[in-house]
């Protein structure tokens, strides 16, 4: 080993060290002068100085292999983590090595000491501590073995994934993931993906390109061309009515189709196939009153009530305006919390969402809550934000 020759600072920069404190140690440096009766003392201030020193290299010291004298050493207690799971290793003593040997020392995965004539082949299953040497009766070397697992590169990064390459990379099942993940073009195995934030934008292409299951997804997803399984989108005979399902399966992009495309259940996205905006809208004019209002609105066609914003000319005070949207005399909404809600000294509010079927013929109505406790809004505009599929 090469180890450097580090120099000292200047004398005049160690003299104005007196009486000072480390900021990155909270050690202090003793006072010029300091002796039996200065306040406090020097065995005080030097005593004080060990103990916050000894407590800064307590953490250090876990899991140090020390010379017992003769053939034995001992291991100081240690706590770590393996694969997420808190370890803790009680320490050690009295441990008697053969003479005249090299010995290995490790915790398996357990937090259980373990000797042996070299380190196990898989370093992800346990945490070196020390290389000794014994002849001739005693302990000859002890090497510190603990820093090769405190300074490492890990093998992966959590943060982005693995990627998968190759004739030969089948993958069979991807369950549980939390981040990304990039399927590159090989392999012949039925894709699976489910978890809480799959992403399998772009993930295979080509003609073996087959994606069987897509279920839990909860980022918008694109499909690219090829491929022959009943999920794969971009393709003549494609039909994607049962590949996406859940409230968020949003389905962003498909390219290549040269038939209809039916779309089953699911999401809010672009891809409902078909279809254009339609967002009616419902005027009730002058200083708003907390009832429901005589102005009927019938349905000419059906649509998808996806939002209702509600705006007025002259703002409440006070206290919130409330309006809610009925159809055939029934709230779409749960709750107040779920209507149309004007906050004092604002004259909008556009997050009154609502997936809600609407059918030709139905009537719709609105009903005022809450008008405000000081100043009542006035002149009010409601609009549903909606989608109706193509009239032929």
């Amino acid at each position: 080993m090469t180890f450097p020759n580090e120099a000292y600072p200047a004398d005049s920069v160690i003299l104005a060290l007196d009486g000072t404190t480390d900021d990155q140690t909270g050690l202090a440096h003793v006072a010029k002068n300091t002796g039996p009766t200065s306040t406090p003392t020097l065995e005080i201030q030097f005593n004080r100085r060990l103990n916050r020193q000894n407590a800064i290299l307590a953490v250090v010291n876990q899991g140090r292999v020390v010379d017992e004298g003769g053939l034995d050493v001992g291991v100081f207690p240690l706590l770590f983590r393996y694969q997420n799971a808190e370890k803790s290793f009680t320490g050690a003593t009295g441990q008697t090595l053969s003479d005249n040997t090299t010995t290995y020392i490790w915790l398996d995965s357990s937090a259980a000491l373990q000797t042996g004539a070299s380190f196990p082949g898989d370093p992800t299953t346990y945490l070196p501590l020390g290389k000794i040497t014994t002849a001739g009766g005693d302990v000859t070397a002890i090497e510190d073995k603990r820093p090769s697992a405190l300074f490492e590169i890990p093998l992966w990064d959590p943060g982005t994934g693995f990627a998968s390459a190759g004739a030969n990379s089948d993958i069979t099942s991807l369950t549980a993931l939390t981040t990304s993940i990039a399927l590159s073009q090989g392999g012949t195995g039925a894709v699976t993906a489910a978890g809480a934030r799959t992403s399998l934008e772009a993930a295979k292409t080509g003609a073996n390109a087959d994606i069987t299951s897509l279920t839990g997804l909860t980022t918008p997803l694109t499909v690219a061309q090829g491929g022959t399984g009943a999920a794969v989108a971009a393709d003549a005979r494609t039909n994607l009515g049962a590949a996406a399902k859940g409230s968020n399966a949003d389905i962003t992009e498909i390219t290549g189709l040269t038939t209809a495309l039916s779309v089953a259940q699911g999401g809010t996205g672009q891809a409902t196939a078909n279809t254009l905006p339609y967002s009616p809208t419902i005027h009730i004019p002058g200083t708003l009153q907390a009832k429901v209002y005589e102005i009927e609105w019938v349905v000419p066609v059906a649509f998808t009530l996806l939002n209702a914003t509600g705006r007025v000319a002259t703002a409440p005070t006070g206290d919130t305006l409330i309006v809610d949207v009925r159809v055939d005399g029934s709230s779409i909404f749960a709750n107040q919390t779920e209507m149309i809600n004007v906050a004092a000294a604002s004259q909008q509010d556009v997050s009154a969402t609502k997936n809600h079927s609407v059918s030709a013929g139905d009537v719709i109505t609105v009903e005022v809550e809450q008008i405000g406790s000081s100043t009542a809004g006035s002149d009010l505009t409601v609009v549903l934000n909606g989608r109706t599929a193509l009239q032929t």
